[in-house]
This record gives C-alpha cells, sequence and structure tokens, in this order.
C-alpha cells in the first residue's frame, strides 16, 4: 500500500502527524489479511527449528542442559540451581527489595493500585504490604 510507505517514510524521518493522517490510515484498510500458505510454512519452519540442533545462538549440549533442567523442574517441583521451595512464605525484605525498583509514573494494573502508592505503603506502613 503506497499510503503506509509514504505514513512509515514520515514517521521514520521524524515527522509530527495528526489525527487525519491516523483516520486515513483506518479507513485505508478495507479488507482483512488472509492466514496464507507462507505463513503456514514459516510457522512451522519456526517450531521445527525451535526444537532441532540447528540453532546458532545455543549449542545442542546446551541445549540438552536445558531441556534436563526443564524435566527436573516439572518432575520436583523445583530447579537443582535452586533449593528454596517456591511456594514459601513471602517475607517483607523481598517485597520491599522489589518495590524500591519501581519506577513513579507507570499506569496501574488490573488492581488500580499505582507504584507511587506501593512506594509510599512500603516507607510508612510496611506491615500493610504483608
Amino acid at each position: 500500500n503506497n499510503y503506509l510507505n509514504t505514513l512509515n517514510s514520515k514517521i521514520e524521518s521524524g515527522a509530527v502527524l495528526d489525527w487525519k493522517q491516523f483516520r486515513k490510515l483506518k479507513s485505508s484498510k478495507t479488507a482483512h489479511d488472509k492466514f496464507d500458505s507462507l505463513d503456514m510454512q514459516n510457522f512451522k519452519s519456526f517450531f521445527s527449528d525451535l526444537y532441532s540442533n540447528v540453532h546458532t545462538t545455543v549449542s545442542p549440549s546446551q541445549k540438552n542442559k536445558f531441556l534436563e533442567q526443564a524435566d527436573i523442574i516439572n518432575e520436583t517441583g523445583q530447579s537443582k540451581a535452586s533449593s528454596a521451595p517456591l511456594n514459601k512464605q513471602i517475607e517483607a525484605e523481598e517485597i520491599s527489595s522489589v518495590l524500591v525498583t519501581l519506577k513513579n509514573g507507570k499506569s496501574s494494573s488490573d488492581d488500580l493500585i499505582c507504584n507511587e502508592i506501593l512506594n509510599a505503603l512500603t516507607g510508612e506502613h510496611p506491615r500493610t504490604l504483608r
């Protein structure tokens, strides 16, 4: 689509876009994209390669080591590298160490509690977070 190429060029060059251009973008898409045989071939190829030994980033021995660790975790519920149980009580120090990494100004999750509130509770009312 020529309009998409023009719009992409404007974005890459740092041009400021207005709502009129976005409305035109919405109206320029008239047909739904179809899932074609090339998409299916790429999907099959990706997952076939994922579990084969053709990766350039991970050697076959590393891959086997990862798979063995995954089997241990699946069978026993815990990693060989970490003997700490995953279902233990969460400690106040753990919560505090995570809360200091939260950035202000981020949107809240489904619980609608923003990071600023969590940070304020940490300092003034740490028992509330337990």
